[in-house]
């Protein structure tokens, strides 16, 4: 008798595999999982497909350590522990890719699109380019940024300052490093526009691939609420 269990799994990514795109990794991902020993459940039809929901996508170039995979499984079929199948998806992808937790979650527990409404970054900025404290403070009291977003549609003008919560600049401990780090939470939803590249496009006055040396890295997606992603 089948037992339909969702899987959750949390990994990073980081190095060089940090360029390639969200797409990209949900296929290397969805790939290990099939050659794995996880009884990931498939849909039925013509082309059957595994059964896996990603959490938000993470912009290229920017590395992370909080990214989310939930897999339909059948528990029935299960020979391994959570534990063992994070263990065993680490000897199937890249390097740049950690499987940092699994779990099965209880039943009835949200779904990711349902439990994530804030992103918490880390931006690390040349101290060339770093804002002073009173533009930062001049950024922040703005009731409306309004910033120019390009697509394949063409460009157009976002105010992001709804989707901004928080932006502090953080102590740095290595005076050496010649960066200045920065805290941004942004809020996630449908009617939420603010990236971090956004958010810095404002801040900065140019897009952050220009800034020699910046970095970006998601250091957390959580729920306001308080309600876990991950036992």
């Amino acid at each position: 008798m089948m037992i339909r269990k969702t899987l959750r799994i949390r990994y990073a990514k980081s190095g060089l595999l940090r360029f390639i795109g969200h797409l990209d990794t949900t296929r290397l991902l969805t790939r290990a999982l099939a050659r794995s020993s996880v009884p990931a459940l498939y849909s039925q039809g013509f082309s059957p497909h595994m059964k896996v929901s990603f959490g938000p996508s993470l912009p290229l170039g920017v590395s992370s350590r909080c990214e989310y995979v939930d897999v339909q499984i059948d528990e029935a079929e299960a020979m391994n522990t959570p534990e063992e199948w994070a263990a065993e998806l680490q000897t199937l992808v890249p390097d740049g890719l950690a499987i940092m937790q699994a779990g099965i979650l209880d039943d009835g527990a949200p779904p990711l699109s349902e439990s994530i409404d804030r992103a918490r970054y880390q931006i690390s900025v040349p101290q060339k380019f770093t804002p002073t404290n009173e533009k930062l403070v001049r950024f922040l009291r703005e009731t409306s940024i309004c910033v120019e977003k390009r697509s394949r549609k063409g460009p157009r003008i976002l105010d992001i300052r709804p989707a901004i919560e928080s932006l502090e600049r953080l102590d740095n401990p290595n005076e050496c490093s010649g960066l200045s780090d920065f805290e941004l939470v942004i809020k996630m939803g449908q009617s939420e526009k603010a990236t971090p590249a956004l958010v810095i496009k404002a801040l900065l006055g140019r897009d952050w691939e220009t800034v020699p040396g910046l970095r970006i890295h998601r250091r957390e997606l959580y729920s306001s609420s308080g309600l876990p992603l991950l036992t």
